[in-house]
């Protein structure tokens, strides 16, 4: 094969190999995309979601978010047990599959039921058989109203009504609703003050509160709910709504993930939403109530591992991570450094790394024999005079030599023997001294 091929043999694998370590390295440290249900849009955990992908974007982190909307946590939880996402935002109290792995706990949010007061319920036990106004996504209160059933033994009736203060008054005009049954965000307060007033209008009824008095009865059996009470005032003022404190239910949203999701991600993901969730504030006001999800072993949720290991402080530093490269390294550099030489001995040049050539140092050796004092010196010289012919072999076979190089190495080697013969029986006195080399393989 002629010099040339043999750099363009070289050069082109070179170029592959340049090429396939670029692409490597971008496939190795481009961002990791999951995406995460979330629903209705425009509602707080979808603001609270565009928020947080907005953020991870802006910070460059490894770990970015494309958001699904969907129509409720009803369909986020579908597209999870499908495997059409890796994330999604929920409630507790709705059955999530067990594949699901829960990663930070969003909000916690009272049960708010408000009854008429032309109804005359004032108690939970009042609205039996009565029709209950239900607000919220479709089927997302279901779990809840079938845990209300049950423990109090009620045959609760409802319909869904509309979102809104238009529809809300509607249904209590046209469709004779005794009491409402919601479940909204704490930020949101103040706009529900704002919408009862307009409700009260339009409708020109007044309500009250409905207290769930077996709060922590229900919680204790029902890991998904909490005993919680809204706080007189909570929804507005002037006059306080409530008037009063009023014992309820607490039902927390949380953020899940697929348990296949990689822990890397996840812890990624969790320390990017607790060390910046500040940074959400000013776009969603949910931020500020982020907390870490129970990581018990009896929790509605199991935590996710990645989760657990940030909340844990379980965090591999970067010694831990790559400590291993301290031995790994050495390894690889001595195999590249073979396979460079490997390169250099196929283009021909591998002589620049070894000792000089024979010839060169024939001026050397003839100094070195005449200067050898006894028999043990004469053996190391003729021993590297024999590690010389080997090499001058090989090149030999591999085509490495010419014919006129050969044959002055023939002569140098033949008369390098000749002095070593000589000098060896200078030293002995001994009529015959062992031969140095064999001609014939240099030949």
């Amino acid at each position: 094969m002629t010099r040339f091929w043999r750099w363009a043999i070289v050069v082109t694998a070179m170029c592959v190999c340049a090429a396939l370590t670029g692409w490597s390295w971008r496939w190795a440290t481009r961002p990791a995309m999951l995406s995460l249900a979330v629903g209705p849009p425009g509602f707080d955990d979808a603001q609270l979601a565009e928020a947080f992908s907005r953020l991870l974007a802006a910070d460059k982190s490894p770990v970015r978010l494309s958001i699904v909307h969907t129509g409720g946590p009803i369909e986020s939880i579908t597209k999870l047990t499908r495997g059409e996402v890796q994330l999604a935002i929920t409630r507790t109290d709705i059955k999530v599959g067990d594949s699901a792995r829960a990663v930070a706990r969003l909000h916690s949010d009272p049960v708010v039921i408000l009854a008429t007061t032309r109804s005359g319920a004032m108690e939970f036990t009042d609205l039996n058989g009565r029709l209950i106004g239900i607000i919220g996504p479709p089927e997302a209160n279901s779990a809840l109203l079938d845990t209300l059933r049950r423990q109090y033994r009620t045959s609760l009736q409802t319909v869904d009504v509309q979102q809104s203060a238009g529809g809300v008054a509607a249904a209590l005009r046209d469709q004779k609703v005794s009491a409402l049954l919601f479940v909204v965000p704490i930020v949101r307060s103040s706009k529900v003050a704002d919408a009862w007033h307009a409700v009260r209008k339009a409708s020109g009824m007044s309500f009250r509160f409905i207290p769930i008095e077996e709060a922590e009865a229900i919680a204790t059996s029902a890991p998904a709910y909490e005993e919680g009470e809204i706080s007189s005032g909570q929804f507005g003022g002037s006059p306080l709504l409530p008037p009063e404190d009023v014992t309820t239910l607490e039902v927390a949203t949380d953020l899940i993930a697929d348990r296949n999701v990689p822990a890397e991600q996840i812890t990624q993901l969790t320390r990017s939403l607790f060390e910046d969730r500040q940074k959400m504030v000013a776009e969603s006001a949910l931020a500020s109530f982020v907390k870490a999800a129970s990581t018990d072993k009896d929790a509605a949720i199991p935590v996710h591992p990645g989760a657990k290991v940030y909340y844990d402080g379980e965090e591999q530093t970067f010694v831990e991570k790559y400590g291993d490269w301290v031995y790994i390294g050495p390894i690889i550099f001595g195999a590249l450094a073979s396979a460079a030489i490997a390169v250099l001995r196929f283009l021909g040049i591998s002589g620049i790394m070894r000792e000089p050539p024979l010839l060169a140092k024939v001026p050397e050796v003839i100094q070195a024999i005449d200067n050898a004092g006894s028999a043990e010196e004469l053996d190391s010289i003729r021993s590297r005079i024999n590690a010389a012919v080997e090499r001058v072999s090989m090149d030999a076979v591999e085509g490495r030599g010419s014919e006129q190089n050969m044959g002055a190495i023939a002569i140098a080697v033949a008369h390098l023997d000749r002095l070593l013969r000589d000098r060896y029986n200078q030293l002995t006195g001994s009529q015959k001294a062992p031969s140095s080399v064999d001609h014939d393989g240099v030949a």
